[in-house]
């Protein structure tokens, strides 16, 4: 398996935010099946959709449903489909905490 070892350079004026990135601004990328395509991905998120995903914590959600409960979540995992992409969800405006 190649893996590849990249340092995230970032844009003027961001450099503070590349320096307090969790990775050190420095991540190792690697090849890795989902839904049958190969795709590529930092090597320490894989498998972490759901740790991150703050859908997993909102009421609306609901994983088991056709529509999934929300409009939003439906529009990002069809994306995500249709592109092979990951895209764990960081901020909603439609976010309702689990109580």
């Amino acid at each position: 398996m190649k893996i590849v070892q990249a340092t995230l350079k970032a844009k003027p004026g961001y450099e503070d935010l590349a320096e307090a990135a969790p990775h050190g601004a420095r991540a190792e990328y690697q090849p890795y099946a989902v839904n049958g395509r190969t795709v590529w991905g930092r090597a320490d998120l894989q498998g972490k959709q759901k740790e991150y995903c703050i859908c997993w914590a909102c009421e609306t959600f609901r994983p088991e449903a056709a529509d999934k409960g929300c409009p939003i979540i439906r529009s990002v995992l069809a994306l995500a489909a249709e592109t092979g992409t990951i895209l764990p969800v960081w901020a909603c405006p439609a976010f309702a905490a689990k109580g």
